[in-house]
């Protein structure tokens, strides 16, 4: 049974799709895991939502700014070891 489909995310709320595609596993063959596909709709509602946030973002504070970015460096730091393996999967390389 294949793994399953990871979400992408709209304004930060995961959706899914049944539009899949595989992400193969060069190593081991085989999907490693699918990925939901956005439809036309959700490119919108994404785009319409970075838009309705770029006015707040320029006009936030930079101790905001700066305190997201550190917790965004703070979780790729915590997760590195599962995008790293992802990455390994992805473009087989051991």
């Amino acid at each position: 049974m294949p793994p399953t489909p990871k979400p992408f995310f709209v304004a930060g709320k995961a959706q899914t799709t049944p539009t899949v595609i595989p992400v193969i596993d060069k190593n081991r063959g085989g999907d490693a895991v699918g990925i939901c596909v956005p439809g036309a709709e959700a490119v919108e509602r994404a785009i319409e939502a970075a838009a309705a946030a770029a006015e707040p973002m320029r006009n936030s504070p930079a101790y905001r700014r700066h305190d997201a970015l550190i917790f965004v460096a703070r979780r790729l730091r915590e997760r590195s070891e599962e995008l790293a393996k992802a990455l390994v999967v992805e473009v087989g390389k051991p």
